[in-house]
């Protein structure tokens, strides 16, 4: 993991997270229920948002054991009451504070400090950050250790309940026939709602009905 050989690498990191933004961040994310997520990781009021290829996952922080950082030029912050200043100083002006184990863009490295760009909500702050504040793995609460961690879903038929989903869609036919039935039995013979006068039988010219 590059954070740990910073100090070593110097200008190699430099031209290492030069590198275009078209290479995808990606972290992994562990649940404490074997589950897991890859995607770009958030946290914000206590929750980890993945932000994956096609769709969001968002859970509680109790519900993660811990986050990995995988690829791309990013890395995760590393615990708890990280402040982001405005220079590679520690007295320098304090930006914003950011959460235990978002996901933030490293744009240079200075010896013991790093430049890094991060997502607060819709805005984004640039700022720096001591390399210690930062790690490539993240650990929020401990786990049985002989757990079988899950790969990450591929699809949605991976997360969501397919059963509940053919159960809910046999229930709407079912409503879906109730009410047609009910509409065609209060209505003309088609089911339209509208009485064809013309099939009504003809009467004899001249007669009349009857008072």
């Amino acid at each position: 993991m590059f954070l740990k050989t910073l100090p070593l690498l110097g200008a190699t990191l430099l031209m290492m997270f030069g590198i275009s933004g078209s290479v995808q961040a990606e972290s992994r994310v562990y649940l404490v229920n074997g589950e897991t997520r890859l995607g770009f990781v958030q946290v914000r009021f206590g929750r980890v948002t993945v932000k994956a290829v096609d769709r969001l996952f968002q859970h509680p922080e109790e519900a993660i054991h811990r986050i990995e950082h995988v690829t791309g030029e990013t890395t995760l912050i590393g615990r708890d009451g990280i402040l982001l200043r405005e220079k590679p100083e520690k007295l320098s002006k304090t930006l914003i504070a950011i959460p235990k184990g978002c996901e933030v863009h490293v744009e240079e490295v200075d010896e013991d400090w790093v430049k890094i760009r991060v997502f607060t909500g819709r805005d984004e702050s640039i700022g720096y950050l001591h390399t210690d504040d930062l790690s490539d793995e993240v650990l929020f609460n401990f786990v049985n250790p002989a757990i079988r961690f899950k790969a990450p879903p591929t699809n949605l038929k991976d997360i969501v309940d397919t059963a509940a989903i053919k159960r809910n869609i046999q229930r709407m036919e079912e409503l879906r026939k109730q009410s047609k039935e009910t509409d065609f039995s209060a209505s003309g013979q088609d089911g339209s709602g509208i009485i064809d006068l013309t099939q009504e039988e003809e009467k004899p010219a001249g007669s009349t009905t009857a008072q």
